[in-house]
């Protein structure tokens, strides 16, 4: 039993007692401490995923939003007989109905183009349906805003393989872009070519290839005035036709 009670004390003692530092030269804690701040700086994965959600949830508290925009822009109509009224914005400024209606139309383009990078078809369809109908509410039927989002639908049809209403929305808005760079005396530019070309990859898919052939055509013509005949998109359409 003495015997046992030594040991344990002197392994207590060992215990207690200072460990010995080991040195270190300057250069490796130099190392080791640039090391850490590297290892702090850089983002983990986990923030990451946390990022990635709170970008998810802050987009459908932003749809959310637009939703009840343009519920209720859609039970107005426009055709209210009572004085036009003024929303007051997030910054204290005044919005007319007018306006409002334009930066909903907006919002809904934005997030259907969002969903369709995501290959959301549908809820992207059902955004741009919504967008156009305020659009043409709020602008008319032959503005740029109306165009772009009459392209997109177009181009989310073509990727569900729905070509007839693709190329009914495609070629409404090339007609839209087209009318309008005739009336400012614009030349046709690169917006226009990749609608001729989206026109006609469509056209292509449902075999009309005569129309599709003369739409890329159209489109190089365009390449070739404005960007000149060293252009790798001149050389790529080139490669089509």
């Amino acid at each position: 039993m003495a015997e046992i009670k030594e040991m344990k004390l002197a392994i207590s003692i060992l215990q207690a007692a200072p460990q010995p530092t080991q040195r270190r030269s300057r250069s490796r804690q130099k190392r080791r401490t640039i090391g850490r701040k590297h290892h702090r700086s850089s983002p983990s994965p986990t923030s990451i995923i946390v990022d990635f959600d709170e970008f998810c949830d802050a987009f459908k508290k932003r749809s959310a939003s637009v939703d009840r925009e343009s519920a209720v822009i859609s039970r107005k109509g426009g055709d209210d007989d009572s004085p036009p009224r003024r929303w007051e914005s997030t910054n204290g400024a005044t919005k007319s109905p007018q306006r409002r209606q334009n930066a909903v139309g907006r919002a809904l383009f934005q997030m259907g183009r969002a969903e369709a990078q995501m290959g959301q078809w549908k809820d992207a369809l059902e955004r741009f349906d919504r967008a156009v109908h305020i659009q043409v509410e709020c602008l008319g039927n032959d503005h740029e805003d109306v165009a772009r989002t009459l392209i997109e639908r177009g181009t989310v049809h073509a990727a569900r393989g729905s070509w007839y209403d693709s190329i009914l929305d495609l070629e409404r808005g090339l007609h839209i872009q087209r009318g309008l760079a005739a009336r400012s005396r614009t030349e046709e530019g690169v917006d226009i070519a990749e609608t001729f070309i989206r026109v006609g990859q469509v056209q292509h898919q449902r075999g009309n290839y005569v129309e599709s052939v003369g739409s890329f055509r159209s489109a190089l013509d365009i390449l070739r005035r404005v960007e000149g005949e060293n252009s790798p998109s001149v050389a790529l359409v080139s490669g089509i036709v």
